[in-house]
């Protein structure tokens, strides 16, 4: 697994790398991603460019890695969520994209399929 276990909060420091956040934003993430560094530089950069492989691979030897990916970060995610999953979960826009893609809404769907109260109902 090369995700960490919790989330981390954009603080001052780290918000200077990620000029589209405002002072007010209240943002978490999971993991490091180095820019233009490839995928042999972290376990990180080498599930993340798995996770962003174009649809125009899907039926191609290497998609199943991108699947695999999906299901890591899913994993990941139910991980992180769990100690926070009776408080409201706040929403992430990508200020890149106008809407989600397919692909980020299955990964949530699968992270938010475990946390379901007993009644089956999203906590």
């Amino acid at each position: 697994m090369s995700l960490p276990e919790r989330f981390t909060r954009v603080d001052e420091l780290t918000r200077l790398d990620h000029h589209w956040l405002t002072p007010g934003d209240r943002c978490f993430f999971l993991g490091e991603y180095a820019a233009r560094q490839g995928y042999a530089y972290s376990p990180t950069n080498n599930l993340l460019i798995n996770f962003k492989k174009p649809m125009d691979r899907r039926g191609k030897p290497e998609w199943r890695y991108k699947e695999k990916a999906i299901r890591e970060i899913a994993s990941a995610f139910r991980r992180a969520l769990a100690p926070v999953r009776r408080r409201a979960m706040p929403s992430c826009l990508c200020r890149r994209r106008r809407r989600p893609t397919i692909l980020s809404t299955t990964t949530v769907s699968l992270a938010c399929s475990a946390l379901q109260d007993s009644s089956g109902g999203m906590l």
